[in-house]
């Protein structure tokens, strides 16, 4: 389970297989006439990018998967981070993806081919 702690509140983030489905239907990109949902690698190179949409993306729907009970992120409350982190919040989500199970495999690889690619 993956907490940010925001404006004097804990909330809580799932990166599991439902937040895989979910994120991986918001891209969908044709391979040789074949449709493939690609939506966290989308995500990932967002992330890489310091694209604080994708940063929405990736933990609005995370925060869906949090345990019942749990505070719901908010655009407000996303701002607000954004605007008070002490660490850098894209650093801080793609550390935490590169770690989980459902997303550590794909993360990897994608920032290893980015690292490739700027070499």
């Amino acid at each position: 389970m993956f907490e940010l702690f925001i404006q004097d509140s804990v909330y809580k983030f799932n990166f599991g297989f439902g937040f895989l489905k979910e994120i991986q239907k918001l891209q969908v990109q044709e391979f040789n006439g074949a449709k493939m949902e690609v939506g966290l690698r989308f995500a990932i190179l967002g992330l890489v990018s310091g694209d604080p949409i994708q940063l929405w993306n990736v933990l609005s729907i995370a925060s869906k998967y949090a345990p019942e009970g749990s505070l719901r992120l908010t655009p407000a409350v996303f701002e607000a981070y954004l605007n008070d982190a002490q660490t850098d919040p894209f650093e801080v989500v793609l550390d935490f993806l590169s770690n989980q199970g459902c997303t550590r495999k794909l993360t990897q690889k994608v920032l290893e081919d980015l690292a490739k690619e700027q070499k």
